[in-house]
């Protein structure tokens, strides 16, 4: 079996019959999408469909298969038919695997936020919580490259992804800012706005909040799209994931304002680790992508 080949027979025979990617998708009962991915070779039909696929397109179940118009054996078709149905099972697999694994990091992150936004009655040990949100962050960017691995990258980034990205790391970028200027203003004895004490808090939190809400809905749709197409993780659910987790930090870390404690350099220790996580991951994905292209 050899996808491209496959790709390639399903591309001509659908041209010759003058179908569109969605026609043919309609036909059969599957997205434009998964019709593009058969004809770039990403993926292979599902044995569910290859019949139809073949009734549509006017060819050989075997041409779908071996991706030529040879001929061959029955014996040797079907063969390669069973060696197609236990890739399919072991790549369905590993796509329950991946949504298994982010529906667990989701409940996780909620679970966080809930406890941390809802009080310190919760999450009483904040100094103790910014090494396990990294721990648990870090955990999470190494499952999403490694599940990626041979995967296709999605198509080129689009105006909505650009829009996503973009929202992601502004949102970031802005929380950083406006909690470092506030934390300056505090030091020297000034409220932000001209706020009351008891005012700074709530004021900043409502802000961390939005964020937080924000990337959690943005890698929610980008981890779902992924394993929908059963593609590799965009760069967009890295950031977001990034932004949540410095969230979380900053939400932490806010319930220390009213103690007193110096916590100025904890501010600058996270917000530094989380952005050079963010750079570093960028940079891995940048060279992953390329090597893939030589590849290819």
């Amino acid at each position: 079996m050899n996808k491209q080949k496959t790709g390639q027979v399903i591309k001509e025979a659908r041209t010759k019959k003058g179908y569109t990617q969605a026609e043919l998708g309609d036909i059969l009962g599957v997205t434009n999408k998964a019709v593009s991915r058969w004809e770039k070779g990403a993926s292979f039909p599902d044995v569910g469909v290859i019949e139809n696929l073949a009734n549509a397109l006017d060819i050989s179940i075997e041409e779908i298969i071996v991706g030529s118009k040879n001929q061959m054996t029955t014996e040797a078709a079907l063969n390669e038919l069973l060696k197609t149905l236990k890739m399919q099972r072991r790549q369905k697999v590993r796509i329950l695997l991946r949504a298994l694994v982010c529906t667990i990091y989701g409940v996780i992150i909620i679970v966080a936020g809930y406890g941390i936004f809802h009080g310190p009655s919760i999450f009483p040990l904040y100094a103790d919580f910014y090494p396990l949100i990294l721990a648990i962050m870090a955990a999470m960017v190494i499952f999403m490259m490694i599940s990626s691995r041979g995967k296709p990258s999605m198509r080129i980034l689009s105006r909505p992804d650009l829009a996503r990205f973009a929202a992601s790391l502004i949102s970031g970028v802005y929380s950083s800012l406006m909690f470092g200027w506030c934390i300056l203003k505090i030091m020297h004895g000034v409220m932000p706005f001209g706020m009351e004490p008891v005012q700074v808090g709530p004021f900043i939190e409502k802000q961390f909040l939005v964020v937080f809400l924000l990337n959690l809905l943005i890698i929610s749709i980008e981890i779902f799209r992924s394993i929908k197409d059963d593609v590799s993780f965009p760069v967009t659910a890295y950031a977001s994931l990034v932004v949540l987790n410095l969230e979380l930090v900053y939400e932490a870390l806010l319930s220390e304002l009213t103690t007193g404690d110096v916590f100025i350099h904890v501010f600058f220790k996270y917000t530094a680790i989380l952005y050079c996580a963010l750079i570093s991951i960028g940079v891995i994905l940048m060279v992953l992508d390329k090597r893939n292209a030589d590849k290819n």
